[in-house]
């Protein structure tokens, strides 16, 4: 008789430890599933250093580009068809030696990382070719200005309340420069 009730008793109590473990496990995965980030609002990101470790080499988010770059509603520049100095070439940087010249524009948001990056805006519609007397270059149509896009990974801050928001990561395609190239023209068929 006390040979089965130590049997009975060493079973149930088997019992009960295998149940209890596999009641924690699922609720371990659980958690570990439907954790939302419950950092606060402004004051930190989830998974910024994810991003930012994505970034930190991508050109958008040069920051001696950044210190040079106008607001962007303030950009007036127009394309710089006319007299140029050639003496000037070696002070001046890529982007307005081009032949197909652009300046650089910051975008700004707090809801995103990165908060601050850099796009490029095209001046010319064509593309700039020097003159016939070697110092002067016009903006000539039969060739055009394209930009040149990148990816650029952000993490943004969406539907927030009560100072919770929710994160999405996302890819930007950012203009990070101009180049010219030949007009497509329409093909004609051969007869």
């Amino acid at each position: 008789m006390r040979m089965r009730l130590t049997v009975v008793f060493v079973m149930v109590l088997v019992i009960v430890l295998v149940a209890g473990q596999e009641a924690h496990a699922k609720k371990r995965g659980k958690g570990r599933k439907a954790r939302p980030c419950r950092k606060e609002k402004n004051k930190q990101w989830c998974n910024k250093d994810k991003v930012e470790e994505m970034i930190k080499d991508h050109p958008a988010v040069d920051e001696e580009i950044i210190k040079k770059a106008q607001p962007e509603n303030t950009v007036q520049q127009s394309c710089p068809a006319g007299k140029i100095d050639l003496k000037d070439e070696d002070k001046r940087t890529v982007n307005e030696r081009s032949l197909t010249p652009w300046v650089y524009v910051t975008n700004h948001s707090a809801n995103r990382i990165p908060d601050t990056f850099v796009e490029a805006r095209c001046l010319c519609e064509g593309c700039l070719i020097y003159g016939p007397d070697g110092a002067s270059v016009e903006n000539t149509k039969d060739f055009e200005n394209v930009p040149i896009k990148t990816g650029l990974p952000i993490l943004e801050r969406y539907d927030c309340k009560r100072r919770k928001c929710r994160e999405r990561q996302s890819i930007l395609q950012v203009t990070v420069g101009c180049m010219c190239a030949t007009r497509k023209r329409a093909t004609v068929p051969s007869s």
